[in-house]
């Protein structure tokens, strides 16, 4: 991060002085390398503080940028939320239409077994025996369909009774 615009951190200056067997700098010249050494320092923090700047606004941005994203996704959820509650009121009521069917499936099946119970057996047959005994009683006269019509319903209640359901 930092070496991109970081310049060196010291810039080396060398004094020339009249003598070059000794080593001594004059005061200016000492003044002088400790300016330099000073704005070579400062320029150096001012090139990270720079680059600290710079990173701390990018660092903005990117929350801004997820603040918008957690924007979009809360309006998202928003608009998802009422077909969902529409969703879960049309399962509750498939469950409970689902549950009165059962209840009304089972009614039927019990109406179904009583229809064909003994005592339905006895009226249908007894039915039967009727239309038999009519054209009987017609054509044989009225105690050949009374005998005719008892013996039918004696012979529906006993099948009724011997069989099962």
């Amino acid at each position: 991060m930092l070496s991109k615009k970081i310049p060196k951190a010291i810039d080396i200056v060398v004094p020339v002085g009249n003598d070059m067997s000794n080593n001594t700098c004059s005061i200016d010249e000492t003044i002088f390398i400790k300016r330099n050494v000073l704005k070579n320092k400062i320029e150096f923090n001012e090139s990270i503080i720079q680059e600290r700047n710079e990173e701390i606004e990018q660092i903005f941005k990117d929350v801004q940028d997820i603040n918008e994203i957690f924007k979009d996704l809360n309006k998202l959820v928003s608009e998802q939320s009422e077909p969902i509650v529409l969703l879960e009121n049309n399962i509750d009521s498939t469950v409970k239409n689902t549950e009165k069917a059962v209840e009304a499936l089972k009614i039927a099946e019990s109406y179904h077994k009583s229809w064909f119970s003994k005592k339905n057996k006895v009226i249908l047959l007894s039915i039967a025996g009727l239309s038999i005994n009519a054209p009987v009683t017609v054509l044989f006269g009225i105690k050949a369909g009374i005998i005719s019509g008892l013996s039918t319903v004696g012979l529906s209640a006993l099948s009724a009774l011997f069989t099962q359901k």
